[in-house]
């Protein structure tokens, strides 16, 4: 197995199986440096009818939405003819934040290869080791690899984004790595891919990647509001990593829709479009109903095109309609199969209407849904402000502290975690980890509250809104992101006081959800989770079916747990939950060595776990060929393995090597 490949594993197996206060493989470094200054409105808001659109479609499509408990769309801007028709955004989110677009920043490369086309300076069927003659290569085959082969995803290298936490040299180890497939024979998804088309790119241009498309592309579309995250070797990610609000990325849109103009400005060739925007490779049908042309999707039986970004990311352009939407969101999918793209398609794909009388209706009404979009989802209900003639004479005020709040107020303790508010997602994407939680603070300061996380190696600090969302910036390790909180309190059927607990990261696809209720001891239970969760592993997990040795040696790891055993660890580091205790109470160190007590029996059970997945990963344990459920985990980054058909067989010494002693199992009761 290849050092990055194991070194992802044991990345994930410290975070699943351990407490590690600092499970990354590399060092940290900032990537995300500042947050977003929005922009305001570029493209004239219409009526959809001006546009032969019915409102009451809009409506019903967002009804069908707001119903898919599937769906969690951020923002939905909808442009069409160079006006916008539908612009909406679910509490705490906006069009006008930049928002990240994980691959949809593989089409922004794309398109500025196309300048450097243009330019007469990139040949598409030059040699990739033409531009790094420097860097050695391994597979024999590698030489064949051409700038189309990047283009079109058909490169063959499995060195993918997975990479970016686990390795310093992506270049050296793109070349380093053994080809999956022969350059050209096939369709094989790597983000890997655009980086070193960002790093072509700069070769060619002489300048930073980010200053051409800056120059060449952001500065004529009036994109002033933007950040692309910088790899561990100065180069933007190429592949992912660019942020972007839904308003700009109506321009990029736009931009493809024409043909490479925009508002009457030639900006890039007819010619590179057209490149772009035709079919170049198969891809599979589990991706959904889209090819691959060059850094972008090109649809298999129509004329439809889509930028794409896991986490549910999407500009959808239909040419015979001119219409561009923007999605934004935070759903569990890869690729373009996405329910919420499904249900845009199947409601915009319809040929236009004639301006209708009942057009006025069915403004107001869609008026309404744009208001209130999403609301009936939220998670949260916040309190109402008072209203009436006493609050105007100032006899009672408007947003008074709630008062059910006050038994929350104080320091609570946690045991030892490697947990932490920033979602488990985010830190993974970004190795970037702050060693666990302390202790959470809850405080007043009139009719404010406000809340504070104490982790290992920072103290985050936030208002937390009562009546909707209050916004802080918090920095985490020199990342910077915009936070906003907001609480409710309410009796459960019992009359217990439960509290829901949401932090949003508006530029994030990513969510934080705490659950809190006290025992009948005054301890305090703190369930976390965050949205997308853990079914994007889950959906690769039950899908893998280890055969041969690996599959036996897997069997008898579910006898000795419980079936399924590594994917329930790694669900439930995603879903931490804990028992705190006041600060203040005199039982505190008691209740918290019990709960370290009770933490230490799981990773007990936990290093059998970790034994089997160290069998993996040893360059002299299963062959190399096997795959195994983490790898269908990491398999999500882009890498993985092919299954083993070989001996089934076990013998004695895999059994000892797999499973320790049972002495060393699981600490005894009395430690």
């Amino acid at each position: 197995m290849e050092l990055w490949k194991k070194k992802a594993v044991e990345l994930l197996a410290g975070l699943a199986l351990t407490d590690a206060k600092n499970p990354a493989v590399q060092p940290y470094t900032p990537q995300k440096l500042s947050v977003s200054m929005p922009e305001g409105n570029f493209f004239r808001r219409t009526s959809p009818e001006k546009h032969g659109i019915p409102s009451a479609r809009l409506c019903a499509m967002l009804r069908e939405m707001e119903a898919n408990p599937a769906v969690n769309i951020h923002s939905l801007l909808i442009l069409t003819e160079g006006d916008v028709v539908l612009d909406v955004s679910a509490p705490g989110y906006g069009s006008h934040i930049r928002h990240l677009a994980h691959s949809m920043s593989k089409t922004v490369t794309g398109l500025a290869l196309g300048f450097l086309y243009d330019e007469g300076k990139l040949d598409l069927s030059e040699k990739l080791i033409t531009y790094f003659p420097e860097i050695p290569y391994r597979d024999k085959r590698f030489p064949d690899i051409t700038v189309e082969h990047l283009l079109s995803m058909s490169a063959g290298i499995p060195f993918a984004e997975a990479g970016s936490v686990t390795d310093s040299e992506w270049t050296k180890t793109f070349f380093d790595t053994q080809m999956k497939t022969e350059a050209g024979a096939e369709f094989f998804y790597n983000s890997m891919n655009s980086y070193l088309l960002a790093r072509i790119a700069e070769r060619l241009c002489g300048k930073s990647f980010l200053d051409y498309v800056k120059e060449k592309l952001f500065t004529p579309l009036d994109i002033s509001d933007f950040e692309w995250e910088i790899g561990v070797e100065g180069v933007v990610k190429g592949g992912w990593g660019l942020y972007l609000s839904a308003e700009s990325w109506a321009k990029l849109g736009d931009l493809v829709l024409n043909g490479g103009t925009f508002r009457g400005v030639r900006l890039l060739s007819e010619e590179w479009i057209a490149r772009m925007t035709s079919p170049h490779s198969v891809t599979k049908a589990d991706t959904g109903d889209f090819n691959y042309g060059y850094q972008i999707w090109v649809e298999r039986d129509g004329d439809e095109i889509l930028f794409n970004g896991m986490l549910g990311q999407n500009v959808w352009i239909s040419p015979k309609n001119k219409i561009v939407a923007v999605i934004t969101a935070g759903n569990n999918e890869l690729f373009s199969r996405s329910p919420s793209l499904d249900i845009l398609r199947s409601y915009l794909k319809e040929a236009r209407i004639p301006y209708g009388d009942d057009a006025k209706a069915g403004e107001k009404e869609l008026a309404a849904a744009e208001k209130n979009f999403f609301v009936r989802r939220h998670w949260l209900r916040p309190k109402t402000p008072n209203r009436g003639l006493s609050v105007l004479l100032g006899f009672r005020k408007k947003k008074p502290f709630d008062e059910q709040i006050t038994p929350l107020l104080g320091t609570w303790k946690f045991r030892s975690n490697n947990d932490g508010i920033l979602p488990l997602f985010v830190r993974l994407m970004q190795n970037n980890y702050a060693g666990g939680i302390r202790s959470f603070t809850f405080s007043r300061l009139g009719d404010r509250l406000y809340f504070e996380s104490e982790e290992e190696t920072q103290t985050f600090r936030m208002e937390v809104g009562l009546y909707g969302f209050a916004e802080t910036v918090l920095d985490f390790g020199g990342e910077k992101y915009i936070a906003r909180a907001m609480m409710e309190a309410m009796e459960d059927v019992d009359r217990n006081l439960v509290y829901k607990f949401e932090i949003v990261f508006p530029e994030m696809p990513n969510t934080r959800f705490f659950r809190l209720s006290f025992g009948t001891d005054g301890t305090l239970l703190v369930s976390m989770s965050e949205n997308p969760n853990q079914r994007i592993a889950e959906c690769y997990l039950a899908s893998v079916k280890p055969s041969g040795k690996l599959g036996a040696l897997m069997d008898l790891v579910s006898k000795r747990l419980t079936p399924d055993a590594i994917t329930a660890k790694l669900t439930a580091v995603f879903n931490p939950t804990f028992i705190c205790v006041k600060a203040d109470d005199p039982r505190a160190e008691q209740i918290l060595q019990r709960e370290e007590t009770l933490r230490s029996l799981t990773l007990g059970e936990n290093r059998l776990v970790l034994s089997f997945v160290r069998k993996i990963t040893a360059e002299d344990g299963a062959p190399q060929e096997s795959k195994n459920p983490l790898s269908g985990f990491l398999s999500l980054f882009g890498f993985g393995k092919r299954r083993d058909t070989s001996d089934t067989a076990v013998t004695a010494e895999d059994v000892v090597e797999v499973l320790p002693a049972p002495e060393e199992d699981v600490p005894s009761q009395n430690g």
